[in-house]
């Protein structure tokens, strides 16, 4: 989270190790649920002592500068967004956020009274699935979202947007909020960087 100039530094060093080496960082404060480069502002590293990278600093100083890296992992915000952008070199970067902890509807189902107009968040099991898919020749990364505690697919959930949608992105018509958790992104660059799978 907000890591130092240290760690960037020894990051920077395992990705020289590995050149032309595919790469995913997973950090935690990154984007937040709208999809900007922000710190939650209940607890933003940077601000307080300045050792830290903010998540721009982070974008400018290391994951831009890395034409390996094609993805980053995040959590910390409440809820899920994705974003593209071109590094130093032209290349696409796919960053995603990913984070369910503020949802509630297990506790729901058990009964447990609602806390200031909202379940009690324990999570509900969700978590993200990527399948990336190389032998096309724009190779495919597929984003699926399962809850272990449902055993079920958010697309293929008729409540999905039912349970979830008005704490999270009430704007959103429920084929939307549900596309969030179930897309796929082609990784148009991702030969020119990497070559034919081997």
């Amino acid at each position: 989270m907000s890591p130092p100039d240290a760690v960037l530094k020894w990051a920077a060093s395992v990705i020289a190790k590995y050149p032309g080496m595919p790469t995913i960082v997973t950090t935690h404060d990154y984007l937040n649920a709208k999809g900007e480069r922000r710190a939650n502002p209940i607890i933003d590293l940077a601000a307080i002592d300045p050792i830290h990278n903010s998540a721009e600093d982070l974008w400018n100083d290391f994951i831009s500068r890395h034409d390996q890296i094609f993805l980053v992992l995040c959590g910390h915000h409440h809820g899920a967004a994705t974003r593209t952008d071109k590094n130093a070199k032209g290349h696409e970067v796919v960053q995603m956020l990913a984070d369910y902890q503020d949802r509630g509807q297990v506790s729901v189902d058990a009964g447990v009274p609602l806390v200031r107009g909202k379940p009690v968040p324990i999570g509900d099991g969700w978590l993200r699935v990527l399948t990336f898919d190389s032998a096309p020749a724009v190779p495919t990364m597929r984003v699926r979202t399962y809850s272990t505690h449902y055993e079920a697919w958010a697309d293929e959930l008729a409540s999905y947007a039912q349970w979830y949608k008005a704490n999270e992105t009430p704007t959103l018509d429920d084929a939307a909020f549900v596309k969030k958790d179930a897309f796929s992104v082609p990784l148009s660059d991702f030969r020119a960087r990497f070559g034919a799978p081997k």
